[in-house]
Order: C-alpha cells, then sequence, then structure tokens
C-alpha cells in the first residue's frame, strides 16, 4: 500500500508517529507531577484482570478489523486495476456507435458506416498527435462456431474482424494459447 485516502503512508507514519509521541509525552507528564493519579490508574489493571484482558482485546480485534478492510480494499483495486488492463492493453479510448433501435444491446446493430470510419481516420491522420500511437477499426459480431476438423461447435462466439493495415500502433496482439506475438496480415482468407 503506498498511500491511504490520497496521502502518502510515509505522512501518515509520520503523524500516526508524532501523535504516539504527544501521548507518551502526556502520560510522562502525569507521572512526573502527579505520581498518585498514575499509580491509581495503573492499580485498577490487576484489580479487574477480566475487563483488561477484554479491552485489549477488543483493541486488538477492532484494529485487525480495520487492517483486514484496507488490505481487502487494496486487493480489489489492484485486481480491477490488473483486469482492465490485461482487458483493454494499451487501448486508451474505444469509439463505439449506439444502436439506433429499442433492441437489447447484443441485437443492436452499432457497427460504424465506412465513410464515417475514413473520416475519423483522416481526421486523426491531419491532428498529426505524437499521443495518438495508432487507429484500428474492429468489427464484433456474435456467431456460431464450427470446428470442421473435430466436429465440436459452439453456439454463440465473438467473431472479431480487425483491419491487418491499421496494426502499426498496435504492435503487440499476441495469442492467448502460444502466448506469442500474431502476425493477422500472414492469416490467408480461410485462416482464423
Amino acid at each position: 500500500m503506498d498511500d491511504l485516502f490520497g496521502l502518502s503512508m510515509n505522512y501518515i507514519m509520520l503523524g500516526l508517529l508524532a501523535a504516539l509521541g504527544i501521548s507518551l509525552a502526556s502520560v510522562g507528564y502525569v507521572v512526573l507531577r502527579s505520581r498518585v493519579m498514575f499509580r491509581m490508574g495503573l492499580r485498577n489493571m490487576p484489580r479487574r484482570i477480566g475487563q483488561t484482558v477484554l479491552i485489549v482485546i477488543g483493541l486488538m480485534l477492532s484494529t485487525l478489523i480495520i487492517s483486514a478492510a484496507f488490505t481487502t480494499g487494496d486487493t480489489v483495486d489492484y485486481s480491477l486495476t490488473n483486469v482492465t488492463y490485461t482487458l483493454l492493453g494499451h487501448t486508451d479510448e474505444v469509439v463505439q456507435r449506439r444502436g439506433e433501435t429499442d433492441a437489447p444491446p447484443n441485437q443492436r446493430n452499432s457497427t460504424v458506416p465506412q465513410e464515417v470510419n475514413d473520416q475519423l481516420r483522416d481526421a486523426l491522420e491531419a491532428a498529426n498527435d505524437p499521443n495518438i500511437d495508432g487507429y484500428l477499426p474492429a468489427l464484433f459480431e456474435q456467431v456460431p462456431i464450427l470446428n470442421p476438423e473435430s466436429g465440436l461447435s459452439e453456439p454463440s462466439g465473438t467473431f472479431v474482424g480487425l483491419d491487418a493495415d491499421s496494426l502499426d500502433g498496435f504492435p503487440d496482439i499476441i495469442s492467448t494459447s502460444t502466448g506469442e506475438l500474431l502476425d493477422l496480415g500472414s492469416l490467408a482468407d480461410d485462416e482464423a
């Protein structure tokens, strides 16, 4: 954990050490100034062992619960960030057309027309922005899948179509089965 609520852990540590120092200094002041009050406070601990143990265990348990909450929060935050980076890779922005019907999202036609795609590509090339590495139009369709060699099928799969000429800014398209870089331009018409 590097920060908590936007504050660096170093600053939090220094603040807590300062608070501990002030607390110990005030107890030391009471010891030096009024020993009777200090002894009166200490003598109740051995007399009421059950309450003392209960208070100490309660403080330990509350500290454990708060620490576990922070740890769980960090774990969930890391997991969400990791999943996002895994799914999107180096993609910073995805532009998608909203369907024009009231059909469910998986049945809408959200395909961007070719002329809009060309206009967007021309605008990005004209802007010549060094922060834009590439532009890659993609087509996603839900289709049934059949492997004629094994005879296995899947009723619904996502078919992804990419423009092989637009892959210059995306050098890291990796095979999920082998972990090697894929060259989409080398695929034949009947390969997937």
